[in-house]
């Protein structure tokens, strides 16, 4: 992950450049810009690049 903004001091507006790998047989390289912060429960954003699309992540204790 490269850091090219960090956004507020909550992390909305960062913007990163991420590299991802997973089961498939290349890496996937895109740029994410986060929306939304409400830590440590939720993080929401924008991603372009080889993976495009949004997303929200709901963290919960289990």
């Amino acid at each position: 992950m490269e850091e090219h903004d960090p956004g507020d001091d909550k992390g909305k507006g960062g913007r990163h450049t991420i590299v991802w790998r997973s089961r498939i047989p290349y890496p996937l390289e895109f740029a994410f810009q986060t929306d939304r912060v409400e830590a440590p429960h939720l993080m929401a954003g924008r991603a372009s690049g080889e993976l495009e699309g949004t997303g929200v992540w709901r963290l919960a204790y289990l």
